[in-house]
């Protein structure tokens, strides 16, 4: 098959390649907490084989999962024998797994929206510590760097 297919996407499986250069990792989750309200979707993350202004290969995820995706994007690393260096937050308020996606991945840099991140309880927490906040670039804006 050709183009992009996540009709293996499941909550069980370790990640779903969709495509040749682009992997998804997902979850259970419900919105807010709120099961009463809402039913349970897939928390998503996807990952990315690109290259770098040298040419050189590594791995991209775009958002930011929970933790127990973290296992599965070890195994995308396994499975393509690339590094994950770069995440891309999703929006402002997809950061509640932030720290535990830089503690695992001690040389990844994340670019997230600046707009209300830094002003959560979480996101403070996170910038006060000078290890976390000299590996996170905030954007605020429509463009984010290339």
């Amino acid at each position: 098959m050709s183009g992009f297919d996540i009709s293996k996407e499941s909550f069980d499986n370790d990640y779903c390649k969709a495509a040749e250069v682009v992997f998804v990792l997902s979850e259970r989750h419900a919105p807010g907490g709120a099961t009463q309200f809402f039913p349970v979707i897939n928390n998503r993350g996807f990952i990315f084989c690109v290259k770098n202004d040298q040419g050189q290969e590594h791995l991209l995820l775009q958002g930011i999962p929970g933790s127990s995706c973290i296992p599965k994007a070890r195994a995308v690393e396994k499975e393509t024998g690339l590094k994950l260096t770069l995440i891309v937050g999703s929006g402002d308020f997809h950061h509640m797994a932030m720290k535990d996606w830089l503690d695992e991945f001690p040389e990844v840099k994340i670019v997230h929206s600046g707009l209300k991140f830094l002003h959560t309880r979480n996101g403070k927490e996170i910038l006060d510590n000078p290890d976390y906040r000299a590996r996170i670039e905030l954007v605020e804006g429509p463009d984010f760097p290339s």
